[in-house]
């Protein structure tokens, strides 16, 4: 099935993403797996709920509707301890940081900043991911960075548990 290929590869990209935690390279490698992960974890959501594989293969955003549709996961509430109402408003504060990372695809970053490819801004200066400062390596250091890491994390881990 097409989800068991997606979240496969999102759990090799998270792989990927941990073992450059400890590494001294620059941030936009580590940002670039995580936001592959996020993404084919998202879109393994889409495909077992049944969306079509073609209309999945089209877009980058799928982190974000991942935490919208997570939002309401009875499994997921069980495992966090928290009421529908509390998931529901921990996994909406959580949606700026999600969107952030979905924006580290080219696709999505419009010209500016990413995780792959350098980018000249409106002034005229060519960036270069490696030398970027990116704002989200900051908020995953943050108690709600780290709660989208760990949501991740786990949803990973027990993904036919909450989601088939």
């Amino acid at each position: 099935m097409w989800y068991n290929a997606f979240l496969q590869q999102a759990r090799s990209d998270w792989q990927a993403y941990e073992s450059l935690g400890t590494s001294a390279v620059a941030d936009c490698h580590r940002l670039h797996y995580l936001q592959m992960a996020t993404e084919k974890l998202g879109k393994a959501l889409l495909l077992a709920g049944g969306t079509d594989v073609a209309a999945v293969q089209r877009s980058h955003r799928a982190f974000t509707r991942f935490l919208q549709i997570a939002a309401r996961n009875h499994g997921l509430q069980r495992e966090l301890g928290m009421t529908g109402r509390q998931l529901r408003a921990h996994l909406q504060q959580l949606l700026p940081i999600a969107y952030e990372i979905e924006k580290l695809a080219p696709a999505l970053a419009k010209g500016g900043p990413n995780a792959e490819y350098p980018w000249e801004d409106p002034a005229g200066t060519v960036n270069v991911p490696a030398s970027w400062c990116f704002s989200v390596a900051f908020w995953l250091q943050l108690p709600s960075g780290r709660n989208i890491l760990k949501l991740v994390e786990i949803t990973l881990e027990r993904f036919h548990v909450f989601f088939t």
